[in-house]
């Protein structure tokens, strides 16, 4: 154990790391500082010293060899220590399967708490549509042969899917910038919609989902505006209008027989009047 480093390498019977848990001190210790050759063991107070204690029940699990032979590397998943192709492939379609069942388990919580969102059924049944792929985005036309390209109009600078045109064009990531969620998003890209939103249900709570599932509504109903020749809001206005629009719905929910409208995004102001001409210059009559 002359060349591990404690930090550094994997050593501890621990999969899938095998590093120690505790925190690296940016220390290039060896194992063999942690060895006390006087008793031919674990140096219990140099454990204590440098490790947490869910790491000092490993290392003190494993024996230590001291006739001088040099470190080898072993493959963990076989008693042998050798690799074998069976037991990588073996490894490799565990890991595959249970990265398919959490997945699945993430986007069936996402169902569930999609429709128990406190939202109008038009917003959930959007929100759902680009879950499953099916809204009208560039890339979806392209593929029907309705549009020659699948390119981004809002951006011109990538593919028009669901996920780039209401997380990652650059009009998106302005809307998102004058909310609360922008960050999150950050660490989400290449994600699809659906597992995005699935991957928030754990950062945000029920109203924030509801905020974030308004916005989406809210910025593809303008996007939609734009493409019919209407001038669209500005990010600000719009995601300020958004909150509005789920504060009112909720506040007539709240109030007794309180009755909702669902209505469309009201359309942008107009654009202020054009200056008045200059007034026409009259003749200055002769004198006879």
């Amino acid at each position: 154990m002359r060349s591990l480093r404690v930090f550094k390498d994997q050593w501890l019977p621990r999969p899938c790391t095998f590093k120690p848990i505790t925190p690296d001190p940016s220390s290039d210790m060896h194992v063999s500082a942690l060895i006390d050759p006087d008793l031919s063991g674990w140096n219990l107070e140099m454990l204590d010293q440098t490790l947490l204690p869910v790491d000092r029940e490993i290392i003190l699990s494993i024996p230590i060899n001291l006739s001088g032979c040099p470190d080898s590397l072993s493959w963990h998943y076989e008693n042998s220590g050798i690799y074998f192709v069976k037991s990588g492939f073996r490894l490799a379609l565990s890991e595959n399967l249970h990265a398919y069942v959490t997945k699945i388990s993430l986007v069936r919580k996402w169902w569930s708490s999609l429709w128990n969102l406190n939202l109008p059924s038009s917003v959930r049944i959007f929100v759902w549509r680009a879950c499953i792929n099916v809204i009208p985005s560039g890339f979806a036309l392209w593929k029907r042969k309705i549009v020659d390209q699948p390119v981004c109009v809002g951006c011109g600078s990538g593919v028009d899917t669901p996920e780039h045109s209401l997380f990652w064009c650059k009009k998106a990531r302005k809307v998102w910038g004058c909310t609360q969620f922008d960050s999150f998003f950050d660490r989400l890209r290449a994600l699809p919609v659906a597992e995005v939103l699935s991957s928030l249900l754990s950062q945000v709570s029920k109203e924030d989902m509801a905020s974030i599932c308004i916005t989406l509504w809210a910025f593809w109903e303008n996007r939609n505006t734009s493409f019919h020749g209407n001038k669209p809001r500005d990010p600000h206005d719009l995601a300020a209008w958004a909150e509005s629009f789920l504060s009112e719905f909720h506040g007539s929910q709240r109030a007794p027989n309180g009755r909702w409208i669902p209505k469309s995004l009201p359309p942008a102001p107009p654009p202020p009047p054009p200056p008045p001409p200059p007034p026409a210059s009259l003749p200055i009559p002769r004198s006879p």
